[in-house]
């Protein structure tokens, strides 16, 4: 009899102890913002917590790749805003100009042709040889970016670069050329004309001063706004587990008072359920005291303080907890029938 009745409190101390244990806390930062709902049940609980977790750390990841993106530009920037200086292209210009003026005078001869266009390409090879290095992005890099949503700015970036540079450096109608001749033709020049050069020339000072610049600046301000989205959702994530972390408090405070209240009560209500049918029978020898169902009563209430502790730690569901008590006491009031017919 003694050996049951130790265990049996053992089990209550030990469910007592794991229903209690304090989730770890954290220093979380205080934002003022509007009343955060807990979810009710354990499970929601901590399914809400990973997700919230999940999200802070994916968003440190966007915004580190974000904040690299950023240093690629900015340099790019610092390049842009330094060079206003076309001097090195203007004898090449001059020569430039020199030969078309010479191959439209010999009326497109193929040795003034062969002249003009290796000046072409070497006036195409300087321009595109201004272009900074951070603009030229490889596949490499981009494969190397985890966060679509970065991917997403990068490509959007590039292909707007792209199309600047293909312009200014006229990739397109220098690749669209036919090759498999060794002879260069009147179609294969760049220029035509000296205006043709002229307005070449402005497009290339447009795009160093006024169009890469604009899109730098703006690719900029929109990463800048993207950091700032992903640090308010941290900020908001922070905050929803700092409300979790303070209802748990809350009932740890709660389970704290119960155990350190309820359960020497319970323990005490136990002993004197098994000490006071002792006395009596020690006091009267003849009358018979029933263990078998002083041990049923105590075995209904180690259950039912261990729901109610499991119950206030938020480890069982209302619909779990209703259901164990519907249970134990359709036992109880069955065993109650049962013996009542057998002593009839």
């Amino acid at each position: 009899m003694y050996k049951n009745l130790f265990f049996l409190l053992s089990v209550l101390a030990g469910t007592a102890s794991y229903a209690t244990s304090p989730e770890p806390t954290t220093t979380q930062p205080t934002i003022n913002k509007t009343k955060f709902e807990v979810p009710e049940t354990q499970f929601e609980t901590l399914q809400l917590m990973d997700e919230l977790e999940e999200t802070i750390e994916s968003s440190k990841n966007d915004i580190e790749e974000l904040e690299s993106f950023r240093l690629k530009i900015e340099s790019a920037t610092n390049y842009m805003s330094a060079f206003n200086d076309f001097s090195m292209l203007n004898k090449l210009v001059a020569d430039l100009k020199t030969a078309i003026e010479e191959t439209n005078k010999r009326n497109f001869r193929s040795t003034e042709i062969n002249s003009q266009y290796k000046l072409e390409m070497r006036l195409l090879s300087e321009v595109d040889a201004l272009i900074p290095e951070e603009l030229r992005y490889r596949l490499d890099w981009l494969q190397s970016i985890q966060s679509r949503e970065v991917v997403s700015e990068v490509q959007s970036f590039i292909q707007i670069i792209n199309e600047i540079i293909n312009r200014i450096s006229k990739r397109d109608q220098r690749f669209s050329m036919y090759y498999g001749t060794l002879a260069v033709t009147k179609e294969s020049l760049i220029f035509q004309t000296v205006t043709d050069l002229e307005a070449y020339m402005d497009i290339v000072v447009t795009a160093f001063k006024t169009e890469i610049p604009t899109q730098l600046n703006s690719c900029i301000k929109s990463i800048d706004d993207k950091i700032k989205s992903k640090e308010i959702k941290i900020k908001d994530a922070k905050y929803k587990l700092s409300e979790i972390y303070n209802k748990e408090n809350d009932k740890f405070d709660i389970n704290v008072l119960a155990i350190w209240v309820g359960l020497p009560a319970f323990c005490l209500t136990i002993l004197l359920l098994y000490l006071i049918p002792e006395w009596l029978s020690r006091n009267n020898p003849d009358k018979k005291i029933n263990y078998s169902s002083l041990l049923q009563l105590i075995t209904v209430f180690l259950l039912t303080m261990t729901i109610l502790i499991l119950g206030l730690s938020g480890l069982l569901t209302p619909e779990v907890l209703g259901t164990l008590i519907g249970g134990i006491s359709g036992y109880v009031l069955n065993r109650t029938v049962s013996s009542n017919r057998a002593t009839s």
